[in-house]
């Protein structure tokens, strides 16, 4: 146990000598020695929110401030924290360790917030000055407290809508508003799923960074292609395109099946992007790249059909929603990249897509002339092709989200 020790005492050193040392602020779990969890939780303002629950215990603090605990602070969960802190632009002073514990003083938002975890524990404690405390923690309960007045006054849609103004609400609202009454629970997840059920609304689900810098995770926008009301389901396109990125790696022949953009997609993309109860409700896809799939002048085949959680719609697919043609598409099918997705080198042009930003080409599934070209949407929405090593095409994901499970 001392030798962990020492080499958590070791890390921390490094990071005093190197600042950039891990992804957050904090040194991460592994340099700590920590076992990693399986919480998932969003990186959002507080760390009751950053690990989706509520703290163990709270006390009056010093100067009218707040005191929180949280027990079995795993080391993904210290991770996430650290990592959110980087996101908002925190900067630490004090950092100190003992061979059982770390703390250091936050600086964000122009408070000065104290964080303490003890290894052995597994516990965290957050201080926070007077008077403001930890303020979205108390505005969830505000909302909560809302919901339930508006609920017990009969006023069972208003209370719905409030409740849904609350982040993963279903791990903040008390078993006695939502949990034990399931004619309610029924209620409010109909409104929550209800804005996916209607073509061409843009809705938004998961978190990927955004902005040039990379360092946020902001949530993404998605139109619905397609709601298939007997199955519970619904299909979704990025707005914009989340980042340029090759077809594959190598400049050879490939198919989607064997592409190394498939592979990111349903691993990084799929990990980073949505959290675990978004994940559950991603349904796996039967992919179809059959021949019909692709423009009727194109022989290279399609490769076998795949099984996907996220995948590129195929040329059959972007006719279909899109309008899409050798010649041009509907309003929605030329896409302009983010900021980030900029930085990592997608190209834009003179024409604009629907939100108005100018547009990029966009990677479709389908091949193109041959098998080291994919088909993709140019910046007027027509189909077209690129060799499969371009980086500077854009990724626009597609998944079919089971609304039953969200």
């Amino acid at each position: 146990m001392r030798s962990r020790f020492m080499a958590v005492l070791t890390a921390l050193c490094l990071l005093c000598i190197s600042p950039a040392l891990g992804e957050g602020l904090f040194p991460t779990a592994a340099e700590l020695g920590l076992d990693a969890g399986t919480r998932l939780g969003k990186m959002t303002p507080s760390l009751a929110e950053a690990l989706g629950r509520y703290p163990d215990s709270e006390f009056p603090g010093a100067d009218g401030g707040s005191v929180q605990m949280f027990h079995g602070m795993t080391g993904e969960e210290f991770d996430l924290y650290s990592a959110y802190l980087k996101d908002r632009g925190a900067a630490l002073k004090d950092r100190r360790s003992t061979e059982n514990t770390f703390s250091a003083e936050i600086l964000c938002d122009g408070l000065t917030v104290t964080f303490t975890y003890e290894f052995l524990s597994q516990e965290a404690t957050v201080t926070y000055p007077g008077p403001k405390g930890d303020e979205w923690l108390a505005e969830i309960r505000s909302l909560i407290g809302t919901a339930q007045s508006q609920k017990e006054a009969g006023r069972i849609d208003d209370a719905a809508q409030t409740l849904l103004e609350v982040p993963d609400y279903e791990r903040f609202a008390p078993a006695a508003l939502l949990k034990d009454d399931p004619a309610f629970a029924a209620i409010v997840r109909e409104k929550r799923t209800e804005p996916f059920k209607k073509v061409g609304a843009v809705v938004t689900f998961g978190r990927f960074p955004q902005q040039e810098s990379g360092e946020d995770r902001t949530p993404i926008s998605w139109l619905v292609l397609d709601h298939d009301e007997k199955n519970g389901r619904a299909l979704l396109l990025s707005r914009q395109g989340l980042t340029a990125m090759r077809y594959h790696e190598k400049r050879t022949e490939v198919t989607w099946e064997t592409c190394s953009l498939r592979a990111w997609l349903n691993g990084s993309f799929i990990d980073t992007a949505f959290n675990a109860g978004e994940r559950q409700a991603i349904l796996t896809t039967k992919v179809d790249n059959s021949a019909a799939q692709s423009y009727a002048s194109v022989s290279a085949p399609g490769g076998a059909d795949t099984q996907d959680s996220v995948f590129l719609l195929s040329y059959g697919e972007a006719n279909k929603y899109l309008g899409v043609t050798r010649v041009g598409g509907g309003e929605n099918a030329a896409a302009s990249p983010t900021a980030y997705a900029v930085s990592q080198g997608a190209h834009s042009f003179a024409r604009t897509a629907a939100d108005g930003l100018a547009a990029g080409r966009w990677w479709l599934r389908s091949p193109g002339n041959n098998n080291k070209h994919a088909a993709c949407i140019s910046s007027a929405g027509a189909v077209e092709t690129g060799a499969v090593n371009m980086r500077i095409i854009l990724v626009r994901p597609a998944l079919w989200i089971d609304l039953n499970a969200y």
